[in-house]
Formats: structure tokens, C-alpha cells, sequence
């Protein structure tokens, strides 16, 4: 009886760093779906006025399919983490070595993180890139103060 007690206790130690890492995919997960539901909603109001061909619209569809290819990847690593844990506990249960599962499954978990991170990255980087070009094309920085002789534009009011 002490023999499995030792194997689950091992198995808890083991599973604690899993278990943290799967929190963390999960709060990416939550950003990154809450990013992609703004975006849906966004271009489901382009899309009403019929304006889904439109520049906007494909710059929307775009950063939605970055998003989805980012959850996909955050769900996947979610995945292989969970299965890292359960792994870690049924090779607990029948007395079985299980390092080396787990480490090729926490390789892939981080490896699916790491590539749910970069399409993030890319979408937020697309994103700013083209606030700046609406920036460059209205002649100016949006919260820019007017001087003293300029008078105050619809711009320039604060909201």
C-alpha cells in the first residue's frame, strides 16, 4: 500500500508545473477568444451593411482568422497538457516509468503555446499597423493637442 501512496505522491509533485502551465494556456485561451469575439461582432456589423469586401471587412476576416488559428493552437496545447496529466497519474496507478510521455508531451504543449503566442503576436502587431495607417491618413495622431491658433476639430475633442 505504500508503494502506490509513494507513486501518487510522485505523480502530484510531477503534475504540479503541468497543472500551472494548463492555467496559463487557459487564460490565454480566454484573451484570445475575448479578442476574437470583438472582432466577429465588429465584422458582423460590417457584414449587416454589406460591406464585408470592403478593405475594413477584409482586414476584420483577417484578424479573425489569425484569432481562430491562435485558439486553435492555445486548444491543442490545452489538450496535450490535460493528457500530460492524466498520463502522469494512470502511470501512477499501474506502477509504470512515465518521464518520458511526459516530457514529449509538455515539449509539444509548450511547442503549441509557443505557435498559439506568435499568431497572437501577429494579429496584434497587423492590428497596430493598421491603426497607424488610419493615424497617417487622417493627417495626424488622434489624441494630438491642438495649438493655440488651431481651433478645435472634431479630432481633437475628447470623447
Amino acid at each position: 500500500m505504500d508503494s502506490v501512496v509513494q507513486h501518487l505522491s510522485e505523480a502530484i509533485t510531477h503534475a504540479a508545473a503541468p497543472a500551472f502551465f494548463l492555467g496559463a494556456v487557459t487564460g490565454l485561451l480566454s484573451v484570445v477568444l475575448t479578442r476574437l469575439s470583438g472582432v466577429m461582432a465588429e465584422f458582423a456589423d460590417v457584414s449587416r451593411k454589406g460591406k464585408a469586401a470592403t478593405p475594413r471587412g477584409r482586414r476584420l476576416l483577417r484578424r479573425a482568422r489569425l484569432l481562430h488559428s491562435a485558439v486553435s493552437f492555445a486548444v491543442a496545447a490545452g489538450i496535450s497538457t490535460t493528457t500530460l496529466l492524466a498520463v502522469t497519474f494512470l502511470a501512477a496507478f499501474v506502477h509504470m516509468p512515465h518521464l518520458y510521455v511526459a516530457g514529449l508531451l509538455f515539449v509539444g504543449a509548450t511547442t503549441l503555446t509557443g505557435f498559439a503566442l506568435v499568431r497572437f503576436y501577429q494579429e496584434v502587431r497587423f492590428e497596430l499597423l493598421v491603426v497607424k495607417e488610419e493615424i497617417d491618413r487622417s493627417g495626424g495622431p488622434i489624441d494630438a493637442e491642438p495649438t493655440e491658433d488651431e481651433a478645435p476639430t472634431k479630432a481633437h475633442t475628447q470623447p
